[in-house]
C-alpha cells in the first residue's frame, strides 16, 4: 500500500494516517483541534478545495475518523484528500497528516 497514503491499521483513531516523515500521525492535545476539515486534489497540479456541505459549512470529520469510516465517506471518489485539523473556529490547529489519496477503482 506504498502509493495509498495509508499505514497499516493497528487501532481505531488516526493511527491510519502518517504525518510527514512517514511515522504514525500524532496530533498534539495542546493545539486546540476539535475535527478535521476536508480538503480535495481532483488531480496533481490542481488547486486544493475546502469541501462544502449542502448548507454550505465546511466538511469535518471527527480527529479519531478510522481508515474505515473515512473510505465509507469518500472512498467513490478518487483523488487526494488533506485533512487540516481545526478549532471551533475553523481555524488550523498543529500540521495536517500526509495527504490520503483514494486511487480510482
Amino acid at each position: 500500500m506504498a502509493d495509498s497514503g495509508f499505514a497499516e491499521p493497528r487501532k481505531r483513531g488516526f493511527a491510519w494516517l502518517v504525518d510527514a516523515r512517514g511515522h504514525r500521525y500524532r496530533l498534539p492535545h495542546v493545539a486546540g483541534a476539535v475535527a478535521f476539515e476536508v480538503m480535495y486534489q481532483a488531480a496533481e497540479g490542481h488547486l486544493w478545495r475546502r469541501l462544502m456541505d449542502r448548507a454550505g459549512a465546511a466538511v469535518r470529520v471527527p480527529l479519531r475518523v478510522s481508515r474505515d469510516e473515512f473510505l465509507a465517506a469518500f472512498g467513490e471518489v478518487p483523488g487526494a484528500y488533506q485533512l487540516v485539523p481545526v478549532n471551533l473556529d475553523g481555524v488550523q490547529r498543529g500540521d495536517p497528516p500526509q495527504m490520503v489519496v483514494v486511487a480510482a477503482p
